[in-house]
């Protein structure tokens, strides 16, 4: 597609007074749904549309590398990472290798026992010594029996994952959901630690969550509690993979904020922000702040829509869990006072005539890339 695409929707627009917005998100939408019909009922397909140029890119998840810059973005590299843990939750030993998909499940679970028995013998561990295996992954997981419905990001569905595992360890094994995981790494070892109540919220390519009530991971009936990004915030507001409309994470996350900060560029030619960048496709979640402490209006402005967007689902934590605290992770969190400042006024304001005593703390995860390794390392003491 191309500016032609543009002003092809420019005239559907003044011929059927239909905005230009609203268009172009139902053919997101409608994109959305045939690469769902194509590849499988993946909540993890996104098809952007530039509203300027008529670029269209589609992005099919594949895994998340624990990295906080790559967290942001949809990529195709994957990686399995094994991580030994002591008593007192120190990572003593790490060790990296690719996951090289697509292959068969019974071959990532081959390797990721290699994996597992490899860390431990390159830290001078006896594997008999090994009392469980904890794992996070993303997908529906029962946490029971280790059964993962469906992990879209490695196109498995049914996936025997912990019985297979425990089959080729010959020790009990753990498997999680990852956003679970690394609440519960923040909750032991993290920011939340010392606290009876936490909720963990990620804010990246979508925004991720755990809740942590009374010491124990708020799974559901389920075991898919606490997905906070699929709130609804705006009514029939932008289209979601999840298949609604106007989730919070749609307005809330990295993603959103790269968006919204591109379409300010392109709205201000005169921004410092394209002389920040290389081009706009290099347009990243930091620049907009970057900007602004240089003193860039424009820059501003995105960034106190975008908190208040962020305030807005934190007052609904707030609203409905109550929380002691409320840690915020993922690349944006390196902001810190910068963004917790303005989100706890917010969310405070927002709350005043609900919450009565004392405010939840809100402050930025500690782990960073850790949290979910030590989280699933410790998931034998999560139940």
């Amino acid at each position: 597609m191309n500016k032609e695409f543009i002003l092809a929707v420019e005239e559907l627009e003044k011929e059927k007074d239909i905005s230009k917005d609203l268009l172009i998100d139902a053919i997101e939408s409608a994109l959305v749904s045939a690469y769902k019909k194509n590849y499988g009922n993946s909540p993890n397909v996104r098809v952007n549309i530039d509203r300027v140029n008529g670029d269209i890119d589609v992005y099919m998840r594949k895994n998340v590398v624990s990295d906080e810059d790559v967290m942001d973005e949809y990529g195709e590299l994957t990686l399995d990472e094994a991580r030994e843990i002591n008593e007192n939750y120190e990572i003593v030993g790490k060790l990296t290798w690719a996951t090289r998909l697509p292959r068969p499940a019974e071959d990532l679970e081959k390797a990721l026992a290699d994996l597992c028995r490899t860390v431990a013998q390159d830290n001078k561990v006896d594997f008999a010594d090994i009392k469980y295996v904890g794992i996070g992954t993303p997908g529906s997981v029962n946490f029971t029996t280790g059964f993962v419905g469906f992990n879209t990001n490695f196109g498995y569905y049914d996936w025997n994952l912990g019985p297979d595992l425990e089959a080729l360890l010959g020790c009990k094994v753990y498997v999680e959901n990852d956003a679970n995981a690394a609440a519960y790494g923040e909750y032991i070892a993290g920011g939340a630690k010392g606290y009876n109540d936490a909720v963990v919220i990620t804010l990246g390519t979508g925004i991720g969550s755990g809740i942590i009530l009374g010491g124990k991971i708020l799974r559901g009936f389920n075991f898919a509690a606490g997905e906070m990004g699929h709130n609804v915030i705006v009514k029939d507001g932008i289209q979601c993979t999840c298949g609604r409309r106007g989730c919070w994470e749609r307005y809330a996350s990295a993603s959103a904020l790269t968006r919204e900060t591109k379409a300010a560029m392109q709205a201000n030619k005169n921004t410092i922000m394209w002389k920040m960048t290389q081009d706009i496709d290099h347009v990243n979640a930091k620049l907009a702040f970057d900007a602004a402490a240089k003193g860039d209006e424009t820059a501003r402005k995105v960034i106190d829509s975008w908190i208040e967007y962020v305030g807005v689902g934190i007052a609904n934590v707030i609203n409905t869990f109550e929380p002691e605290v409320i840690c915020i992770g993922g690349g944006v969190s390196n902001q810190g006072e910068v963004l917790l400042a303005p989100v706890r006024a917010y969310a405070e304001n927002e709350t005043r005539n609900i919450t009565t005593g004392k405010f939840p703390v809100i402050c930025a995860c500690q782990l960073h890339n850790d949290a979910g390794v030590i989280g699933a390392a410790a998931l034998g003491s999560s139940i």
